[in-house]
């Protein structure tokens, strides 16, 4: 069994993201919640999660996410998903603490999901000093008394990546990069040293290259784990990582004819993939969620970037075709001249505009892309504020919107972009929580505000009392 912990994090919109996923999920029968500690429903769970929150306020990130998994084709009965779960949530301190279970049947390998507090009912905050090592012994634990496949990280890795074909050497390659941090090269070295392996070795270490099965010998199963472990957590295993990933996405695009089998045989591989746009321009997430290795279509081969895929058009999905027209959207806006320009560059696009019509007018757009099998049609709400009737005309007539919805400071319409990336990163897959893959900082959106007027002080030139 793996469990895996997510970063603790503070923000109520990411709550209401995770919870409605998960909804989501039970409403199509993909998912049910097996337990809640507040007696109540996931619907109302983020009320209690917020009143939690409030007991503790020096608390700066209260809530969290946990997923434990088993081993593919591993099955628990609900009772027992109940019993380990609860139990897990225990001896880790978060028995008194808020928190939902769910469990999820849309991939090989049955698992669950628990959203919860680190604030118990008392105010107090739940300790997560060492909780991954605490939790790596408690999962052992746990296989042992529900009778489960025992997994052991390191083996897993080791396995897996001596199996990539060119890969004899990745421990090699990991540990020369690991000799020249700072932060690890200490830690490393002392290993090294109590088994005298750095005198052994001397120039060699640096010269030349051991495979994984010589280094092996060289330091012994239980210190070789130990070195790999720091490699690991070190990230310095990330470019053997990338070869991983290169691997499945490889063996996964050659058996596919459509998007919807590319990404039912990336999930077969184990591949986490996800379709978003920021700054009017989409692009693809890849990623091996075991490792916590998420990577951007940009730095892969140009076949599996947005736009690039040798895919029929014809078999998009419901998130493609949606993130297609935004693209699309945006580029014909900026090209256009009128409304009536917009619409006809639209038709020779391929892209169908329907305009819905009451007493007073045109009160709503709709969009679809006409040259697919299933084509879906989208109000232009759904995609971005910017592609609805008023918007446009607004556009078109350089004049601001008079209504209660005039964005009136940069910062404000800062929201409302930042809104309308949120809703396109959202799709059919898991969204990727804390994860800074575009790096890059943002300033403080008071920046953004205008500077206030300042009233003219008048001098008193009338000296007299």
């Amino acid at each position: 069994m793996i469990a895996k912990i997510e970063p603790a994090f503070s923000s109520m919109s990411t709550l209401s993201r995770k919870i409605d996923y998960q909804l989501e999920k039970i409403s199509s029968g993909e998912a049910k919640e097996l337990f809640n500690s507040t007696g109540d429903s996931l619907s109302s769970f983020s009320d209690y999660m917020f009143l939690f929150s409030s007991l503790n306020d020096r608390v700066k990130l209260p809530y969290s996410e946990i997923t434990l998994n088993l081993s593919p084709g591993e099955r628990l009965s609900e009772a027992n998903w109940i019993n380990l779960s609860k139990e897990y949530m225990e001896k880790m301190g978060y028995g008194n603490c808020c928190y939902s279970i769910i469990l999820n049947k849309d991939k090989e390998h049955s698992h669950v999901h628990i959203l919860h507090s680190r604030i118990d009912s008392e105010g107090k905050s739940v300790s997560n000093s060492l909780d991954y090592k605490r939790s790596e012994k408690l999962a052992r634990e746990l296989e042992k008394k529900y009778n489960l496949v025992s997994l052991k990280a390191n083996e897993r890795t080791k396995e897996r990546l001596s199996s990539i074909s060119g890969q004899r050497y990745y421990f090699d390659n990991a540990l020369k990069k690991a000799l020249r941090n700072y932060a690890v090269k200490e830690r490393v070295m002392s290993i090294l040293s109590s088994l005298g392996a750095a005198e052994l070795l001397g120039d060699r270490l640096q010269k030349s290259k051991l495979s994984n099965e010589e280094w092996m010998s060289v330091l012994g199963n239980h210190e070789y784990d130990s070195i790999l472990s720091i490699l690991k957590k070190g990230g310095f295993l990330k470019s053997l990582y990338k070869d991983d990933l290169l691997s499945r996405l490889d063996k996964a695009f050659a058996s596919s004819t459509t998007f919807q089998e590319f990404r039912a045989n990336l999930q077969k591989e184990g591949v986490y993939m996800r379709l978003t746009s920021k700054k009017d321009k989409s692009y693809y997430v890849y990623g091996l969620s075991e490792d916590s290795f998420y990577i951007k279509d940009t730095s892969l081969p140009q076949k599996f970037r947005y736009g690039y895929m040798n895919f029929d058009a014809k078999s998009m999905s419901y998130d493609e075709q949606k993130h297609y027209l935004f693209n699309k959207l945006n580029l014909i806006l900026d090209k256009s001249d009128s409304y009536d320009e917009f619409k006809r560059l639209l038709k020779e696009s391929g892209i169908g505009i329907k305009e819905h019509v009451n007493s007073k007018g045109i009160y709503v757009l709709t969009y679809s892309f006409m040259d697919t099998d299933i084509p879906f049609e989208f109000k232009a709400s759904d995609i971005s504020r910017k592609f609805t009737y008023a918007y446009i005309q607004s556009h078109f007539s350089n004049e601001p919107l008079l209504h209660d919805n005039t964005i009136h400071r940069v910062g404000e319409w800062r929201e409302s972009l930042e809104r309308d990336n949120e809703y396109m990163s959202h799709s059919a897959l898991p969204f990727i929580p804390d994860i800074d893959i575009t790096g890059g900082s943002r300033k403080n959106r008071e920046d953004d505000l205008p500077p206030l007027k300042r009233k003219k002080k008048h001098k008193n030139n009338d000296l007299s009392l």
